[in-house]
């Protein structure tokens, strides 16, 4: 049995734990803490720069994500928060969806997913790819121009629940008649 480092508490349903090397609180649902009570779980940063729930033991023999272990591969952080892995904050979804759902990266120039400086030209570039080829790229003298693009070419491309930029269609007058 591998060493826990975890702490936990329960709250209305919810078991809550603290990671083993940072302390974050994870979330998962209290009828699945018997299949990650004995898994030390640490918080790993990808290569995005966004935190990852990770765990390790002598059963798996290598380092897996929680809503893996839990019996949700293929499935999608509704919320972009990889530490909350309650059934209701996973949905089935493909690669592609999921990189949809992703955050903007840590460290980008823009405040959005899909918009940032391009300082050679002194532009900023607003693109967005679609089956990993770039089916969207247009270069602007300011940010909210290049953010109001992207956001348009977002309704054309993406399903609404997994937009990157949703929470912003309001706030830019963007309407998605789908």
């Amino acid at each position: 049995m591998s060493k826990n480092y975890n702490e936990y508490r329960i709250e209305d349903g919810i078991v809550i734990g603290k990671s083993s090397n940072t302390y974050d609180e994870f979330f998962v649902d209290l009828c699945d803490f018997d299949k990650i009570k004995d898994i030390s779980w640490s918080v790993r940063i990808n290569s995005v720069g966004m935190k990852e729930l990770c765990g390790w033991s002598p059963e798996l023999k290598k380092t897996t994500r929680m809503h893996i272990i839990l019996g949700f591969p293929n499935h999608d952080h509704i919320d972009r928060n990889e530490l909350n892995n309650c059934r209701s904050n996973l949905r089935p979804a493909t690669v592609q969806e999921q990189i949809w759902n992703r955050s903007k990266a840590q460290g980008t120039s823009s405040k959005v997913v899909g918009v940032s400086y391009y300082a050679r030209s002194n532009k900023w570039v607003a693109e967005l790819s679609y089956n990993r080829k770039r089916v969207f790229r247009r270069y602007f003298d300011t940010e909210e121009e290049a953010i109001v693009a992207r956001l348009n070419a977002e309704i054309q491309y993406i399903p609404l629940e997994f937009a990157p930029n949703r929470h912003l269609y309001e706030q830019y007058g963007i309407v998605n008649n789908l």
